[in-house]
């Protein structure tokens, strides 16, 4: 049942904002939110010019420590 409304949460904010940050954030957000969790990433693979998976979106607790710029290696 929460999957479901966590879904419906992200695909109304996707209808809403055609912009690939904010759903990238609205997603992390509510991950986040429903797993009960510390942090949540979102990473997007690039494959040109160069193949990178770069951070797009994060969502963690005051007490922890954003991995920002964090980019993993392939």
């Amino acid at each position: 049942m929460q999957r479901a409304l966590v879904l419906r949460e992200i695909t109304n904010q996707i209808r809403s904002c055609l912009e690939p940050e904010q759903v990238y954030q609205t997603a992390v957000n509510q991950i986040s939110r429903v797993l009960n969790t510390d942090r949540c990433l979102i990473h997007a693979y690039i494959e040109f010019p160069i193949p990178r998976i770069p951070l797009v979106a994060e969502s963690h607790s005051a007490k922890e420590e954003s991995p920002s710029n964090l980019e993993i290696p392939i």
